[in-house]
């Protein structure tokens, strides 16, 4: 999904990176050119988890780099076997994970394991509210429980607010996404996932719950109901997205297996210009952020700083 003009065009609207294709004879490569005071540089896909690629698709990356000889790279790249590429660093990325699925039934009964089901029925008598929405008000609700779960728990900022009208605009006004929410009996969202769509297959994009309602176990709840509405729409796969290795990410990475997942391991690709990107301007906007979350911001505070510096963190 992220290897997409759609999605390329999303990010370009929102932070005004110049959004550029390089076509192959298996796949074409989608890419951000950015260029900052932190220097010229290429990263594909911008603001998305990876490329999924295999072995056949490795001529073509190579020849992406290659007719990019003088500029900083990065590739996020998927795949099950290390793609090793000439003149390029290949990093540890995490993992991706992934749900298939023949049924709702299948997945309910196969995949996931007894306490996520357990935890599910929990979620159900709860009295939590589940509705799928495509509606702007919604997405703004999202946004502002996932930027303060993003303050309070990571320390780190969202993206700013106008990217996820982007996202209305371009897939939910599309029937090419949904946010799918748990509501409280005053219709609160306490929890809600946006999902993203492309050919076939469902991208839990992001995802936020209120803390105070944990213990109610709306996210299993919100998966359960989430498979089931997919399955009637005939979509057999839902891609979790990208897991991080530290212990921060320990939580999310066990849900999402107990939830049936596959893991697939990440991997980033640099060339060596990389390395010379003035990327202490990075670590200082890292510092600012630090400072800001420190302090219990306002929305308005937190959003015009995303603004203004998240464009950085491509």
């Amino acid at each position: 999904m992220f290897n997409t003009k759609r999605w390329a065009d999303l990010c370009e609207q929102t932070y005004g990176y110049e959004s550029c294709v390089k076509r192959g004879r298996e796949c074409d490569i989608f890419y951000a050119k950015i260029i900052n005071d932190v220097g010229t540089y290429i990263v594909a896909p911008p603001f998305g988890d990876c490329i999924s690629l295999g072995p056949r698709h490795l001529p073509d990356l190579e020849r992406f780099t290659a007719s990019l000889p003088d500029l900083a790279i990065q590739l996020k790249i998927c795949s099950k076997v290390n793609p090793k590429i000439d003149n390029l660093i290949v990093e540890d990325g995490g993992f991706v994970h992934a749900i298939e699925y023949d049924s709702y039934e299948d997945w309910n009964r196969n995949k996931i394991k007894c306490k996520f089901r357990n935890q599910v029925n929990q979620g159900a008598r709860s009295g939590l509210r589940v509705r799928v929405s495509r509606e702007k008000k919604d997405i703004v609700s999202f946004w502002e429980m996932h930027a303060q779960l993003r303050i309070e728990k990571f320390g780190e900022i969202p993206q700013p607010r106008q990217f996820f009208l982007n996202i209305h605009r371009a897939y939910f006004e599309e029937d090419k996404g949904f946010l799918i929410g748990a509501y409280d009996l005053n219709s609160k969202l306490v929890a809600g996932i946006v999902v993203l769509l492309e050919e076939k297959i469902a991208y839990y994009k992001f995802a936020a719950s209120h803390p105070a309602f944990l213990a109610l176990r709306p996210n299993n709840l919100l998966m359960d109901r989430l498979i089931a509405h997919l399955d009637e729409a005939g979509v057999r796969k839902l891609n979790l997205g990208y897991t991080g290795f530290s212990d921060q990410y320990r939580g999310l990475r066990k849900y999402k297996i107990s939830a049936g997942a596959i893991e697939i391991p990440r991997h980033i690709l640099k060339t060596h210009p990389y390395t010379s990107l003035k990327m202490e301007i990075v670590d200082e906007i890292n510092c600012q952020v630090l400072e800001l979350t420190r302090r219990s911001p306002s929305m308005g505070e937190v959003d015009e700083f995303s603004q203004k510096c998240y464009s950085y963190f491509v």
